[in-house]
């Protein structure tokens, strides 16, 4: 699984986990007029913010990943040098994040070991 579809998956669960309570009630789905009925809104919900927390402990934590050509690591977490104006980040930041310089973004990467270019 990419980093970008990571990243997507962990905003949208929590965005999902808070929004959806708000999006029933004011949106007139379901009115909650006592405890038990915001028992199982609230629980999916909980649910929802605990799965894009696990994927924002999973993604800050991911220093390799596999290349899906020949199945080599590829380090997408270190002091990585901006293809756009030159700098060094200063401390181990992820490849899809942008520099912390100009603001820049890494288009693609490259396998060491067969050479296949990846979109980030």
């Amino acid at each position: 699984m990419g980093l970008g579809k990571l990243k997507a998956i962990q905003s949208f669960s929590c965005l999902l986990g808070i929004g959806l309570p708000g999006v029933l009630v004011f949106g007139g789905w379901l009115t909650l007029n006592t405890l038990d009925e915001m028992k199982p809104v609230m629980s999916v919900s909980f649910v929802f913010v605990l799965l894009g927390f696990f994927f924002e402990s999973y993604y800050s934590e991911l220093r390799f990943m596999d290349c899906p050509s020949c199945g080599d690591f590829i380090r997408v977490r270190f002091d990585w040098e901006c293809v756009h104006c030159g700098c060094r980040q200063g401390e181990e930041q992820l490849l899809v994040e942008p520099c912390r310089h100009c603001g820049g973004r890494m288009g693609k990467i490259s396998c060491a070991e067969c050479g296949e270019e990846m979109n980030l």
